[in-house]
């Protein structure tokens, strides 16, 4: 029997159904997995990315600014939203990765437009099991696309930070 599901128009997985509560788990722990994933979309035209730039280092008063060459590689105008995910690398306890911006744009068929986007040290911050928000030393990864770094539809920019970066909270 499965009672927090009683009311629902569906029928849950058993999967589900063996979770004691809804409240107790966190969702990042349910095994249901997304039919579709944020940035999954479907368009007319066809997008490519090249050329891209990390400027500076990360640093608690100086932002770090990412550039790309975003052209239309199709017959029509359209939309394209251009997202920046961090990917830390070797860090078992920090997420697979983490959207820290984005910008919408609009082009023409075959048109190129290079996008910049300014990355300050909270928003490549992550915070530790302490509650403290900084940026780590390592070896990082920034990648510039049109969606989720798994659909490879964009680059990757390697980013190493020399010294741990403290963040106000």
């Amino acid at each position: 029997m499965c009672l927090p599901f009683q009311r629902l128009p569906v029928r849950p997985t058993s999967a589900l159904c063996r979770l004691r509560s809804l409240r107790a788990a966190p969702i990042a722990t349910l095994p249901a997995k997304p039919a579709y994933g944020f940035g999954y979309g479907l368009s007319y035209a066809r997008f490519t990315y090249a050329n891209g730039k990390l400027s500076g280092d990360v640093d608690a008063y100086q932002p770090v600014v990412v550039s790309a060459d975003v052209t239309n590689a199709s017959t029509r105008e359209a939309d394209e939203v251009v997202e920046c995910d961090l990917i830390p690398k070797a860090r078992p306890s920090a997420p697979l990765r983490k959207l820290v911006a984005f910008e919408k744009v609009h082009l023409a068929a075959g048109q190129t437009r290079t996008v910049t986007l300014s990355l300050d040290a909270r928003t490549l911050s992550l915070v530790d099991a302490a509650g403290n928000r900084h940026v780590e030393p390592g070896d990082y990864a920034l990648f510039v696309g049109g969606s989720l770094p798994q659909h490879r539809k964009g680059i990757e920019l390697p980013l190493h930070v020399e010294r741990a970066v403290e963040v106000a909270p």
